[in-house]
């Protein structure tokens, strides 16, 4: 921020706050910037005016909220100022600016559409937030804040919006003859709130001390296996001679080819590095997708990356041999198979009312029950999907044979999600550009939450809710969560957020097995690296170098205690599966450099070896 834009700042608030505030908490004047600017418009106190007006004041009343005429104003009297909700930072600039004074907050709240009844969820998370501004106002920055009043407490008439949005806390029905006042979802939650003085801390949300049962499959989770698809020395059967005098390249031979070697997965050295970072991780899992747009690079079959596919034969003959080992083996050596789901929680908006909670079980059918609910629960799909598509004369959604049912169902050993974030939904339209049509459902964000970089929400509890509701729909199955991470600034040196997120996410599934008794079986962080997965990974990629983030070390001490130990809790008593070597990782990544430095070496000293024979020899020639 400049300086210039630093005295507009100032010169706004002078204009908005010190207009009354200057003369009556500081000197009995306006500020210097009005009298600068309305010279021939403001009046001249005399010395005797400013005495009289100076401290005729008990504290300091603020109304902050929409300035539902801001857009009315002169261009040139807004001084390039825009509204922002920011009221932790006008309590502390009043506070030091006016020396100060007790502050009562007499007039704040937002507005939602005039269409919006009883369920203001957008009104609820506003009021939440500037409450929340305000208290960490008073205990974080010594703010003397004596009270808080929310406006209003019921809807009316709002100034030239007339009845086009709502600010009450009581909904009334202006069409209808008695006026009756409803109380909207805000007025229950102000309620509350009032209730608990504050925010309290809720037990639910302690962090826990515990350990994950012994054999707890510990992982990483990445996009796909990064494959250097270069010829090597064993893969290409052309012959080269090599340019040593003139352009210092390798020319291949035309009408030469040498025994082709069948090529294995191994010749892929890019595999290498990876496993070595998975060691260094000290993970016992890693799950990967393939990288379908690698191998069809232009989406069909017209052009082919062999290299790629040859590669991905490996992992399909692995898939083929597991395919095998379900069929003949299952019984006797208990192999596990299943599908992975995406399944981030939905919750209601407004927890007071049902019809978002009804909304929310919705869409929580159309996102997980959709592929869950055939596999893991009747065989068919959610009664609620049916439901709702005969509702809106949609019948596309087919319908299974019972013999396609017993097939369906039961198709699994295990189950597995992927789990990223927690959405709101309302059943009120209040945004329509956030507003679903097909489900009738509005998704929205509290306001409070902590966001990724791309604005994705950070809400921990989440995952432990949607391991219950797996577990209440689909019974007593064993579970993994097979990715779960978040996006951090690539450019920020200590990635603090994702840190955050992998240690809270984690904290909830321990809740979710020790306190719930969710039939956990393992947890996969995403992702490896910034390579395949920008700005998610555990690891930062330039110039075939992977750096390890701050949170990897994190994320490496959560799996080698097995969960969070504490003061009181035992260490780990599993047995250890691995022997830490530092050393290996280095070995691992360079493994080709340490071969060619070898080479140089045992080079050097067969040239020192001829040229003290030869320089022996030519001694003895002339004497």
């Amino acid at each position: 921020m400049t300086d210039h834009n630093i005295r507009e700042c100032q010169k706004s608030l002078d204009f908005v706050l010190g207009w009354f505030a200057k003369p009556i908490f500081i000197d009995g004047d306006y500020p210097e910037s009005m009298k600068s600017n309305l010279s021939s418009l403001l009046p001249d106190f005399t010395e005797s005016e400013k005495k009289f007006i100076k401290g005729t004041a008990d504290f300091f009343a603020l109304s902050f909220g929409p300035t539902l005429s801001f857009q009315l104003l002169d261009p040139h009297m807004k001084f390039h100022q825009l509204e922002s909700p920011s009221l932790r930072q006008l309590l502390s600039w009043i506070d030091l600016e006016y020396n100060h004074p007790q502050i009562f907050i007499v007039e704040n709240g937002w507005f939602v559409s005039g269409t919006t009844k009883r369920d203001d969820a957008k009104y609820m998370y506003y009021l939440k937030k500037f409450i929340m501004e305000t208290l960490k106002a008073i205990r974080l920055d010594g703010v003397d804040v004596i009270g808080y009043t929310a406006w209003s407490l019921m809807d009316g008439f709002e100034w030239h919006r007339g009845y086009s949005i709502r600010r009450g806390l009581f909904y009334v029905d202006f069409l209808s003859q008695d006026k009756v006042l409803l109380p909207k979802s805000s007025a229950l939650f102000y309620q509350k709130l009032i209730e608990n003085n504050g925010f309290p801390p809720l037990p639910e949300n302690q962090p826990l001390e515990g350990t994950f049962p012994c054999g707890f499959a510990w992982g990483v989770a990445d996009n796909y296996i990064q494959v250097d698809t270069t010829l090597s020395q064993f893969t290409d059967p052309n012959i080269y001679l090599w340019d040593v005098h003139h352009s210092k390249r390798l020319i291949k031979v035309d009408g030469v080819v040498g025994k082709r070697r069948k090529p294995y997965c191994v010749d892929f050295s890019a595999i290498r590095p990876q496993i070595a970072l998975l060691r260094e991780v000290h993970v016992t899992h890693f799950r990967f997708s393939l990288d379908w747009a690698l191998i069809l690079p232009l989406g069909n079959q017209t052009q082919v990356n062999r290299t790629v596919l040859h590669f991905y034969r490996c992992v399909i003959t692995h898939a083929l041999a597991w395919r095998l080992y379900d069929e003949k083996f299952r019984a006797a050596q208990k192999g596990k198979i299943s599908i992975a789901l995406q399944a981030d929680w939905i919750e209601p908006a407004c927890s007071f009312s049902q019809k978002d909670k009804e909304v929310a079980e919705r869409v929580l059918e159309f996102d997980i029950g959709w592929l869950a609910e055939p596999i893991f629960g009747s065989g068919d799909y959610p009664r609620v999907m049916r439901d709702w598509l005969n509702q809106k004369n949609n019948f596309l959604l087919p319908y299974f044979t019972e013999d396609e049912e017993k097939i369906i169902r039961g198709s699994f050993d295990f189950l597995a999600l992927s789990h990223y974030t927690t959405i709101l939904v309302d059943w009120e339209k209040e945004d329509p550009i956030k507003y679903n049509d097909y489900l009738d459902v509005q998704e929205m964000t509290d306001i409070t939450w902590l966001n990724s970089p791309s604005q994705v929400a950070v809400v921990p509890w989440g995952l432990r809710k949607v391991l219950n509701w797996m577990r209440f729909k689909y019974g007593d199955v064993p579970m993994y969560v097979t990715a779960n991470g978040i996006d951090d600034d690539p450019h920020a040196e200590q990635d603090a957020l994702r840190t955050y997120y992998v240690e809270s996410y984690v904290n909830e599934a321990l809740k979710a097995y020790v306190l719930d008794g969710i039939n956990l079986r393992g947890y996969f962080a995403y992702s490896l690296s910034d390579r395949s997965a920008p700005k998610f990974g555990f690891y930062r990629y330039a110039v075939n170098q992977f750096e390890p983030k701050p949170s990897m070390r994190h994320y490496r001490k959560i799996v080698d205690n097995n969960g969070f130990l504490g003061s009181e809790t035992q260490g780990r008593l599993c047995p250890e599966e691995y022997t830490v070597c530092t050393e290996c990782s280095f070995f691992h990544t360079r493994k080709s450099l340490l071969i060619f430095l070898a080479f140089l070496v045992f080079a050097f000293i067969i040239s020192l070896s001829l040229i003290f024979y030869y320089s022996k020899k030519g001694r003895r020639s002339y004497k």
